[in-house]
């Protein structure tokens, strides 16, 4: 799957005042390390890349309140445990599942979009229709915490 993950968040230490009148700041990939990212990961990525043909595929804004807007564009493999024993008479649902991996709610909530998740009409696999998309947000406890713990969506298949 191929797709743009896009976070905003506010950084009040980012607060500025407009620079001649435009809404934001465009960040160079060059100093974006430079800023705090939500270290957000995918469990059930198997294999995963960036895209950085000719340039890293990422942007960042920063606009006067401190508000981040930030994009990057992701390439992977995902595990779906599909139950497979009415097939082709079945539905199957897949999860793509994503948490913060060291900060706890204490630090960091992840909240969703009303809009989660925008497709492309054109999208197809050969095999099976997209049905419907949830998303579902929740905690789950570790050693460590309460840390979020989020299904983007759940896309059901069918044959």
């Amino acid at each position: 799957m191929s797709m743009f993950i896009r976070q905003r968040w506010i950084d009040p230490r980012l607060k500025h005042t407009k620079v001649d009148g435009k809404k934001f700041i465009e960040l160079d990939t060059t100093v974006m390390d430079a800023v705090w990212i939500p270290d957000l990961y995918i469990l059930n990525e198997k294999k995963a890349s960036h895209h950085d043909v000719t340039v890293p595929n990422k942007l960042m804004h920063i606009y006067p309140d401190g508000l981040v807007v930030y994009s990057v564009r992701v390439t992977g493999t995902f595990s779906c445990s599909m139950l497979l024993h009415k097939y082709p008479l079945d539905t199957q649902k897949c999860s793509f599942v994503m948490e913060s991996y060291g900060y706890s709610v204490d630090t960091l909530l992840l909240r969703w979009n009303k809009v989660p998740v925008e497709r492309s009409p054109i999208l197809s696999l050969p095999q099976f229709e997209l049905g419907e998309i949830k998303s579902y947000t929740c905690d789950k406890e570790y050693a460590g915490g309460i840390y979020i713990f989020c299904v983007l969506y759940r896309i059901s298949l069918y044959s």
